[in-house]
């Protein structure tokens, strides 16, 4: 019997190859959560304007009042994209307006004339964004139908949901 007659036995076991598999399994996992990124959503609720229609093209584009809650790091600019759902559809659309600062409820109520329902869906300071929606089912929409948004405001990395693991 030599001396290194134990490791060729133990070399030569499926456990030895399971463990290298684990291992593989692991750093890949690691890799992917280091790198992976997770996007940020902010989310609001909101209110039909009116159908604006297009003089040249004819087409009806609903606008959209869209309430934010209060948050400092919202980075939100024209032209962004937003996924607006009403009645059980989804559509989306482009910001058009973001007001430059946080508005009261009684400040938004009186800037945007709101009455009835929309009077009441205000209850906390907003960040007041208005969006032109797309065409597909702006026709159906009524003038002060509620509507909830949501729009990609950044991302961060999967590590970061990691207790202690915060790297950002």
């Amino acid at each position: 019997m030599t001396k290194y007659s134990f490791f060729p036995r133990v070399l030569a076991s499926p456990l030895f190859i399971f463990c290298w598999f684990l291992l593989a399994v692991v750093i890949t996992a690691g890799i992917t959560a280091w790198f992976g990124q997770i996007p940020l959503y902010a989310t609001g609720s909101g209110i039909i304007l009116d159908n604006n229609v297009s003089a040249g093209e004819g087409d009806a584009r609903a606008i959209a009042l869209i309430f934010l809650p209060p948050s400092p790091s919202l980075r939100l600019h024209s032209g962004m994209l937003i996924q607006v759902r009403t009645m059980g559809s989804e559509v989306n659309g482009i910001i058009d307006t973001v007001e430059p600062r946080f508005l009261s409820p009684s400040q938004v109520r009186q800037r945007y004339a709101l009455s009835g329902a929309s009077f009441w869906s205000i209850t906390q300071p907003s960040l007041v964004v208005t969006a032109r929606l797309d065409v597909g089912i702006s026709r159906q929409l009524n003038p002060g139908s509620p509507v909830q948004a949501q729009l990609r405001v950044g991302s961060r990395r999967l590590i970061s949901l990691f207790p202690g693991l915060n790297t950002t």
